[in-house]
């Protein structure tokens, strides 16, 4: 497995962020001129940045509350430090975008079960677990710049919520769970839980990064771009989303989409005492 070491953290802002820093932990003892440094502590940046933390839920698969993406944004996808790989380097069968009346959103790499699958960028798993809403096993892994990679069908699972991985390292592997006829590695990529073609960043025939930088509006362009104007409900992988509003209960959710409490909660991660979100988006079939 090649690991190329191009690729940097998509930027935004142009901000560069330090890997880790040093913390030193303050105890008072009673007195406010008493003060005593217990010894320096190493703290991420995976522990402390606001993309690990906010819209950070491990039990839920779309997880961003509200789209808080900006088309003007310039995604920088390479640099010196950070590296890339591609997850499978096999031929991709199935791209992007309508299928058999509904719509793809990711690539398909058919491989044999139990072949290794690997994170495409550095990043902190977000979700690694059974997923009933047609994924099978899935790991969702975030990177830096809110950008999120979902690898689905696995067979195996090696990575838990919360780890921090490398560009390259194995995270599972490959097989046929979930909503799936044959072995196969469902590969997408989301920015704010939009998906986008992953060939518009990936030459899958040589699995290099096509450019530089790109701005999200036209990585996200005939790719299911929401404006900011976004109706109630929405199509996103391979069911409906619904978006949480005031006075929403998962019964009433449940009775208006014809569907169950316990699928909801199956579909979602939830149980009946979960506490909804307005703005909050979950699956209804």
């Amino acid at each position: 497995m090649k690991i190329f070491s191009t690729f940097l953290f998509i930027s935004l802002i142009g901000t560069t962020f330090a890997i880790t820093e040093k913390i030193p932990q303050v105890v008072v003892n009673g007195d406010k001129d008493s003060v005593r440094h217990e010894k320096d502590e190493h703290v991420t940046f995976y522990d402390t940045s606001a993309i690990f933390t906010e819209d950070w839920q491990v039990n839920v698969t779309f997880s961003y509350q509200q789209d808080g993406s900006s088309g003007e944004d310039i995604i920088h996808l390479m640099d010196s430090i950070h590296g890339y790989a591609f997850p499978i380097e096999k031929k991709t069968t199935s791209g992007f975008g309508r299928r058999h009346g509904s719509y793809h959103k990711g690539i398909d790499i058919p491989l044999k079960t139990g072949e290794q699958i690997v994170s495409a960028f550095d990043g902190k798993v977000r979700y690694a677990k059974y997923n009933s809403g047609g994924f099978g096993r899935l790991i969702i892994i975030r990177h830096a710049n809110g950008l999120e990679t979902y690898y689905a069908h696995l067979s195996k699972i090696k990575v838990k919520p919360n780890q921090v991985v490398k560009a390259g390292e194995v995270i599972g592997l490959g097989g046929s769970t979930g909503r799936s006829y044959s072995p196969h590695l469902h590969f997408e990529m989301r920015y704010h839980d939009v998906a986008f073609d992953p060939e518009k960043v990936f030459d899958t025939e040589h699995y290099c990064l096509r450019k530089e930088s790109v701005q999200v509006a036209d990585l996200l362009q005939k790719s299911n771009y929401r404006p900011k104007s976004i109706p109630h409900q929405d199509h996103l992988a391979e069911g409906t989303v619904y978006s949480i509003r005031s006075g929403d209960t998962l019964s009433k959710i449940a009775a208006r989409n014809g569907t169950t409490v316990d699928a909801l909660c199956n579909l979602n991660g939830l149980n009946r005492n979960s506490i909804l979100q307005i703005g909050q988006r979950i699956r209804v079939n």
